[in-house]
């Protein structure tokens, strides 16, 4: 009988609570979505774009969702999206990443416990309590049923942790696992990344020497115009204001375009210095270091090369993202987190409390980078400007870990049968516990909001044809139009939000007028919170804009009571006055054309007498 098996009993019983939760969510989808601005919308709706995409053929269509700039990575999106174009969209699958995240995350924790303990009495209470926290936490559950990033992100963090603390360790596994992460959310793989460097630091010193040994500074000047040419537009990126824009020849130049630019000619001298002194540095570097460059270190790099995604990463790493948080110091943050640990993401305060106190005696009997991750992860929780109970969903499975280990040093040892059922009685305890207050905060549950899907219901049966749909809407964009819409359709059709939230009525008269929507879908509703960078909820005069044209006419008009709404559509009456504006998109190409430049420079064989590399 394998030396883990008490562990079973409590992983069998916490994914039946996943499988639980998840069942009670399929029973009532609609009380999921309750907050038209949350980010659960725009996940969705991008899975639902390229599920859509790949059913109908449309690689153009696939490709630009890939690539549209947002501050997520794709990876969820595209996952979810692939599992849609085989079964068929629908809005219940949206919490497939999470469920699956959720446990993935009790699986890897029981893992984790069995490779930190020689003892499998110990390891079975270790990890079974830290499974037991992880599958009766209130908030975990409420996250592990939605359609956010946190769980499938633990997941993800959790998997590269243990192939990192395995022996030997599987380097091409761990360097597909980083790559995945950075794929899924930025600030996610910046902490498992400096964890894994701070653990590793005694054997990376005397490798860093190694490496800079094999430098040759004799051709320090070869593509120094690539080197300084990088450097001026990095500089010239950090200057450049957004207010007013700057156009060359007229094209649109942001810092984002710059930046961009700047990355893509320091990536290509890169592959052109390696090219040259490659097999020096395949020398220096080592098989590890070789298949992390191989495999997620360039992979990764390219990627940030796509317009849009290396200021998205640079904006996780900004002071200014802070979104609605009020400006506080660091007592106030110590002071939210833990209020958000303790009544939201534990049972009972008195079991945080305890969870704190045992992480504390486990982080001694720990692996080092399970111990450095939930030290970094604290740290970033309570330094980041931008103050969320739900940013605690990554780091606290590996502080439940570390409960664990610390619980189990203290317990005496005891038979494997006695040490696999006592986690299933703590879990069973834990869960016939009340609902802690902030449950539902702390995950971004609104219960007693109005359904989304009572809203859509109001124009459910609006046509909607390839020429797509011009949404004006009092409460500004929404990406829960976008999603309805295309599901109503199970087609690509456009669904243009004018910015006017952001840059006032210019927008959206601009849209009216020049838009190929032969339908405008109007709606005129209360806003349920003023969002980021706002003083009060948002109110768009969309009836007075509405009433200052003539190319669309009123069809239709319903009320929505439960929110206070007036839904209609209108009809075009004519075509656009004016084609819509075309994107050059120079920078896109530009771009496009360092990337493969990159590429085809690394990928042609070397000169004869050159090293392969171990990894490729």
């Amino acid at each position: 009988m394998p030396r883990s098996w008490p562990l079973v009993p409590i992983v069998v019983l916490g994914l039946g609570l996943v499988m639980a939760a998840a069942v009670g969510h399929v029973a009532d989808p609609g009380a999921l979505w309750r907050d038209p601005y949350h980010d659960r919308h725009s996940h969705l709706a991008s899975a639902m774009t390229l599920s859509l995409a790949l059913r109908l053929g449309d690689p153009v269509a696939f490709v630009l969702e890939l690539a549209r700039p947002t501050v997520w990575p794709p990876l969820q999106a595209l996952a979810l999206g692939a599992w849609m174009a085989v079964v068929g969209p629908g809005a219940s699958w949206a919490i497939l990443p999470s469920v699956l995240g959720w446990a993935v995350t009790l699986v890897t924790l029981a893992m984790l416990a069995a490779r930190s303990c020689a003892d499998p009495s110990r390891a079975a209470l270790a990890g079974g309590l830290a499974v037991a926290l992880a599958a009766t936490s209130p908030a975990m559950a409420r996250l592990g049923t939605d359609a956010m990033m946190e769980l499938p992100g633990a997941a993800l963090t959790l998997l590269v942790l243990c192939a990192a603390t395995a022996r030997p360790v599987p380097w091409r596994w761990l360097a597909v696992l980083l790559t995945l992460l950075a794929l899924h959310k930025y600030n996610y793989w910046i902490m498992a990344v400096a964890a894994l460097l701070l653990a590793a630091t005694p054997q990376i010193l005397p490798w860093a020497r190694q490496l800079l040994r094999a430098v040759d500074r004799r051709r320090a000047t070869e593509d120094a115009p690539l080197r300084l040419a990088a450097l001026a537009l990095a500089v010239a990126a950090l200057g450049l204001s957004v207010d007013p824009a700057w156009r060359v020849g007229g094209v649109l130049v942001l810092p984002a375009h710059v930046a961009v630019l700047a990355w893509g000619i320091a990536l290509l001298a890169a592959a052109r210095a390696w090219r040259r002194r490659g097999a020096a540095f395949d020398v220096a570097l080592g098989d590890p270091a070789r298949i992390l460059l191989a495999w997620h270190a360039w992979p990764v790099a390219l990627w940030l090369l796509v317009p849009g995604k290396l200021p998205a990463l640079l904006g996780f790493l900004s002071p200014g993202h802070a979104g609605a948080t009020a400006p506080h110091g660091l007592i106030d943050a110590i002071a939210f987190h833990w209020q958000g640990f303790a009544q939201g993401f534990s049972p009972h305060p008195a079991i945080a409390a305890a969870v704190l106190v045992f992480a504390v005696l486990g982080a001694r009997r720990a692996p080092l980078a399970l111990v450095s991750f939930a030290a970094i992860g604290v740290l970033a929780l309570v330094l980041h400007p931008q103050l969320q109970w739900r940013f605690q969903a990554t780091v606290l499975p590996v502080v439940w870990l570390l409960a664990g280990l610390g619980a189990a040093a203290l317990l005496p040892r005891m038979a494997p049968a006695v040490a696999a059922a006592l986690p299933c009685l703590v879990a069973l305890l834990l869960v016939a516990l009340p609902t802690p207050p902030l449950a539902d905060a702390a995950a971004i549950r609104r219960p007693d909001a109005p359904r989304d899907l009572d809203l859509v219901a109001a124009w459910d049966d609006m046509p909607v044809a390839a020429g797509g749909v011009l949404v004006l809407a009092s409460i500004g964009r929404s990406d829960l139009f976008d999603w309805t819409l295309r599901l109503r359709c199970r087609c690509l059709a456009p669904v243009e939000q004018p910015p006017w939230l952001e840059f006032g009525d210019a927008p959206a008269h601009i849209a009216i007028g020049s838009s190929a929507a032969p339908v405008l879908l109007a709606v005129t509703m209360p806003a349920p919170y003023a969002v980021a960078g706002r003083d009060a909820p948002a109110d768009l005069p969309v009836a007075a804009v509405l009433a200052a044209q003539s190319r669309y006419v009123e069809a239709v008009a319903r009320e929505a009571p439960l929110h206070d709404a007036r839904v209609a559509w209108w009809r075009a009456t004519r075509p656009p006055a004016a084609p819509p504006p075309r994107r050059r998109g120079l920078i896109e190409l530009a771009a496009a054309l360092l990337g493969l430049a990159t590429i085809a420079t690394l990928a042609w064989p070397r000169r004869a007498g050159g090293t392969p590399c171990a990894s490729a």
